[in-house]
């Protein structure tokens, strides 16, 4: 089996004869992370296991939401009809399906990001803006740029938005 990327992010499971090199489309309209995924077969054959984001093609609006529910799931994928289910959801990314011995195994990544200013002088950290990433100083000392939205793996950067924030001499 081969992933193959199509337009707009989205990507079909082939089935490769290694023989022929001949494809043939077992699923289209996959809502993959870009670059791939792992693809997991069962023992039996009919069935593949794949992280997906949705189960259809999603809609520009929810990839371009900075905290739409697009997380990546593991799907179940019948090699026969195309159709697909859920079989494992966390809170956040789930990836890189493996059988191994009767059993499914993947990663599950969850990010939790924030701006946190730390005194060099000594004291604790505080956070400074919740769920931002990549801090800059604004030149006058008293902003802090950012930008936020969920990492996640399936629509990364098309979901970020950025933002400013006023801070005093002590980043609070």
């Amino acid at each position: 089996l081969v992933m193959v990327p199509e337009s707009a992010g989205l990507a079909s499971l082939q089935r490769m004869n290694a023989r022929t090199g001949e494809m043939r489309v077992v699923a289209r309209g996959l809502d993959v992370e870009p670059g791939g995924t792992t693809v997991a077969v069962a023992a039996d054959g009919r069935r593949a296991y794949v992280a997906l984001a949705s189960a259809g093609t999603p809609m520009p609006e929810e990839r371009h939401d900075p905290r739409a529910d697009r997380d990546l799931d593991i799907y179940e994928l019948d090699l026969v009809t195309g159709t697909r289910r859920v079989v494992a959801s966390t809170t956040g990314d789930d990836a890189n399906p493996l059988l191994v011995g009767g059993h499914l195994h993947w990663t599950s990544t969850r990010v939790a990001a924030s701006v946190v200013a730390l005194p060099v002088n000594g004291g604790g950290p505080h956070s400074v803006v919740a769920d931002a990433q990549a801090p800059t100083w604004h030149p006058n000392g008293r902003q802090i740029g950012y930008f936020y939205g969920d990492w996640r793996a399936a629509d990364w950067a098309l979901n970020w938005d950025g933002g400013a924030v006023q801070v005093d001499s002590a980043a609070r």
